[in-house]
């Protein structure tokens, strides 16, 4: 009984990583979600997100949008 327990892991695990792969192999990046969804696009661009994974260096001297909800408490 613990066989199958292994095998059944196991077979869910390579499951998960080859649709994983196959997910991340179709992405074609965060510009053709604007020919469909530009209004989305716009508010995603506008709210600072695009620029979250950047180094601290490189981030501290570029000028990040503030997400619209803050606007109105400075």
């Amino acid at each position: 009984m613990e066989k199958r327990g292994l095998l059944l892991i196991i077979v869910i695990i390579l499951a998960m990583f080859f649709v994983s792969t196959a997910v991340a192999s179709e992405y074609t990046g965060s510009d053709m979600c604007f020919k469909c969804h530009p209004e989305q696009y716009n508010d995603w661009k506008t709210s600072g997100h695009p620029y979250k994974l950047r180094p601290a260096s490189v981030a501290k001297y570029a000028a990040l949008p503030l997400p619209k909800a803050i606007h109105g408490t400075i």
